[in-house]
């Protein structure tokens, strides 16, 4: 599954386009869960979305599972739980808002600067 998000930046007159992707566990995972990264523009590499996160100052696990998983509290998210903990391992190396925004940064498009 893939969501574009689209948004015209202050006075740039070109739309930048952002990616949130799911993608389906691998058929050689027994697992249900589903990994959810982010094509930002100017930086080649998808970014795991919990990266995205902890730049954005959310760096615990459980503050970002709270903003997805709405109901923590009566388990009836449960499913959801289940489906986001592979999102969050592919996060677990980065446990800082610098350590995210290094990640981010090392994978920019380098510009020229005349």
């Amino acid at each position: 599954y893939q969501a574009e998000i689209r948004s015209l930046p202050g006075r740039s007159k070109s739309v930048e386009s952002l990616y949130l992707q799911v993608s389906k566990p691998l058929k050689s995972e027994s697992s249900t869960n589903c990994r959810i990264s982010v094509r930002i523009p100017k930086v080649r590499d998808e970014v795991p979305v919990v990266i995205v996160f902890r730049a954005l100052g959310f760096v615990t696990d459980i503050e970002i599972v709270e903003l997805i998983v709405y109901n923590l509290e009566e388990n009836v998210d449960q499913d959801m739980m289940e489906h986001f903990r592979a999102s969050l391992d592919d996060g677990r190396s980065i446990t800082s808002v610098n350590g995210a925004l290094n990640f981010i940064g090392t994978r920019a498009n380098t510009m020229k600067v005349e």
